[in-house]
């Protein structure tokens, strides 16, 4: 237990790491990267699709690239682009997980008992 204690406090120091390094990157050759990323429209998307594949497949994180973001866009921006990203990816999360989880989990024999307390649970009129 303890071993999966330290390798999630190994992988948050590194992305502290990664978001520090990315932040000194990010200031030190600030044109460049606007260059090669774009202020427009094309950059944005790029943006909001890493955003959300990040929040679909979770163990990946963007923590890193939010200093990049904010150098080019803006904090304001970055910041709406961010949380744009993540509703449109836990949207997407949840459709997944709504059409092809439930017919995986109902083989599962703690699905039944949960489905024998959602019976119990009234649909209408729980206040």
């Amino acid at each position: 237990m303890e071993e999966k204690g330290n390798s999630n406090v190994l992988f948050f120091l590194a992305i502290i790491v990664l978001f520090v390094f990315t932040s000194y990157i990010t200031q030190k050759n600030i044109t460049f990267l606007e260059n090669l990323i774009g202020g427009g429209i094309t950059g944005i998307l790029i943006y909001l699709a890493i955003i959300t594949l990040e929040i679909v497949f979770a163990p990946v994180s963007v923590a890193p690239l939010i200093p990049l973001a904010s150098a080019i866009w803006g904090w304001q921006i970055s910041g709406l682009l961010s949380l744009v990203g993540w509703t449109i990816g836990s949207l997407v999360a949840f459709l997944i997980g709504k059409k092809y989880g439930t017919p995986l989990i109902e083989k599962k024999e703690y699905f039944k008992k949960i489905r024998k307390f959602e019976s119990v649970i009234p649909q209408r009129n729980i206040f």
